[in-house]
């Protein structure tokens, strides 16, 4: 051969795509974990607002009963034209449900 560059050999792709799968399988346990905890905050962060909207329910207008579901929360009271206790009654999804 005349001492051109022939580039790269397949044992050397194969090492290099082996270490690239290496380092992936170190790093996605770490990913997951930190999807878990960002699902869990938002999880979290839903359920207060539902127990802030509950609260306010009956404290207003409730006569000492839960609101019977989220439905009735969105919707504003007879009293007052604002919105209801929960300013988006869109339902609050699981942040799993498209996986489950």
């Amino acid at each position: 051969m005349n001492g051109a560059p022939r580039g790269f050999t397949l044992m050397e792709i194969m090492i290099a795509v082996a270490v690239m799968m290496l380092v992936a399988a170190m790093a996605l346990p770490g990913l997951n974990r930190a999807r878990a905890a960002a699902n869990e905050s938002a999880a979290i962060g839903s359920l207060r607002i539902i127990n802030s909207a509950q609260y306010s329910y009956v404290s207003s207008c409730g006569f000492g009963f839960y609101a019977p579901s989220l439905t009735v929360l969105g919707t504003a009271p007879a009293a007052s034209p604002g919105d209801g206790f929960i300013s988006t009654w869109r339902t609050f999804p699981c942040p799993r449900a498209a996986i489950c």
